[in-house]
């Protein structure tokens, strides 16, 4: 659950967060990566998703756990469904099942998931 925490996240942080990945990923392939080889090809070897991508990909799953009940009520309660419109507008035929909340723009509020599990 922790992954959604990362969500929002300044561009600064996640690069810093990606080169921990880079160098555990190094770390992990030894002397077969040299220094100044690309790292990606690594990355795809050892089925790692590179920082930004793993978190909006943690987001989509708890999103999806919650909507077939595979996680706890205390999840499931921050998820809001959209409902069917009385009368049928074009505005409502987009394909989103989750509503996005109305909340100030404060930047807590941008990264919490009840927030970012529908824009994901």
């Amino acid at each position: 659950f922790c992954n959604g925490l990362f969500y929002n996240l300044p561009a600064y942080q996640i690069k810093r967060l990606q080169k921990v990945q880079n160098d555990c990923v190094r770390f992990l392939f030894g002397k077969r990566i040299k220094h100044f080889d690309r790292i990606t090809p690594f990355l795809k070897e050892a089925h790692f998703l590179p920082v930004k991508e793993r978190i909006r990909y943690k987001i989509a799953l708890l999103v999806f756990k919650s909507l077939n009940n595979e996680v706890p009520d205390y999840i499931r309660q921050h998820l809001q469904m959209k409902t069917e419109p009385i009368h049928s507008l074009r505005t409502e035929d987009d394909f989103f099942l989750l509503e996005n909340s109305c909340v100030p723009h404060l930047q807590r509020t941008e990264r919490a998931f009840s927030h970012a599990a529908p824009s994901v």
